[in-house]
């Protein structure tokens, strides 16, 4: 009886890790931090403005105020997709991760006009 107890509890961990796993390591977002003023961290190290890191987390995408910076945060699929597209068989550097994150936010968007948009143009 003991085994079985013990089989099952071993099972439902098992099942729960797995769950937990996918959850955090494989569906992991990534972000980019961009500090928007100078301050001192808890290291005494200087933090200045423009200082940026990339790294993944499990917060939804979007663009979020932080303390003393922005976080862009990108679908760890788009990242994904971005790395195949390089054809690179290396690991992606921190600058290939920001570069393809500063994309995904600055895309250009092309408006089409046509003669009927009277108020397009100001005077």
């Amino acid at each position: 009886m003991v085994d079985d107890i013990y089989d099952f509890a071993n099972s439902l961990f098992l099942l729960w890790g797995f769950s937990f796993y996918r959850n955090i390591v494989i569906n992991m977002n990534w972000f980019l931090y961009i500090i928007t003023e100078d301050f001192i961290d808890d290291e005494g190290r200087e933090i200045k403005k423009g200082q940026a890191g990339v790294g993944q987390c499990s917060m939804s995408p979007g663009i979020i105020d932080s303390y003393k910076g922005l976080m862009y945060i990108v679908p760890e699929n788009h990242i994904r997709e971005e790395v195949r597209k390089l054809n690179s068989q290396n690991h992606p550097t921190a600058s290939t991760i920001r570069k393809i994150i500063e994309d995904y936010y600055n895309k250009k968007e092309v408006i089409e006009i046509n003669k009927d948009d009277k108020n397009f143009f100001i005077d």
